[in-house]
């Protein structure tokens, strides 16, 4: 049987692995008491690591802007985003599009752009960016697209997430 002194080190190690896989997932664990675990640990499941931005129709004028502000509590570090451009089957002009995505880690008081891209297609696009090397917790993102040329409507999705 195990002396109290034991069980209460065995708990210290097991406290310490709960704030540890908190703090990996983002949670700022910085003076919580053990008493308030249990609220991290709810706070933690609420939080998405991955936004995405879907719009069907949002060009028409040019600069017409869609723009998405989410709370996020991980190290987002990918993008991938894809556009289609509804036009004239005989139209063989390209069109521009742009995508923003800005990154706060002071709950969206300031931003970090951490992608600005634009493409020009002709009919449907799609990249990928990576970013945040160093592992950076946000916990606001901003995504931000619309069509620069203004002809036609276009369809996109922006997705951001932590791989």
């Amino acid at each position: 049987m195990a002396t109290v002194n034991e069980l209460l080190t065995e708990l210290n190690g097991v406290k310490n692995d709960i704030k540890n896989a908190l703090i990996d997932k983002g949670v700022d664990m910085t003076g919580v008491p053990f008493t308030e675990y249990a609220e991290k640990v709810a706070d933690a499941g609420e939080k998405s690591s991955v936004i995405v931005l879907s719009t069907n129709g949002s060009g028409g004028s040019s600069n017409s802007h869609i723009i998405v502000e989410e709370e996020c509590n991980c190290a987002l570090n990918q993008i991938v985003w894809a556009e289609y451009i509804c036009k004239n089957s005989d139209d063989t002009r390209s069109f521009g599009h742009c995508l923003k995505v800005d990154v706060s880690t002071d709950n969206g008081a300031t931003y970090t752009t951490v992608c600005d891209q634009s493409i020009s297609a002709d009919a449907g696009v799609s990249k990928t960016y990576s970013f945040n090397p160093e592992g950076v917790v946000y916990n606001k993102v901003k995504i931000e697209f619309w069509n620069a040329t203004g002809a036609y409507n276009c369809g996109g999705c922006a997705v951001v997430y932590q791989a």
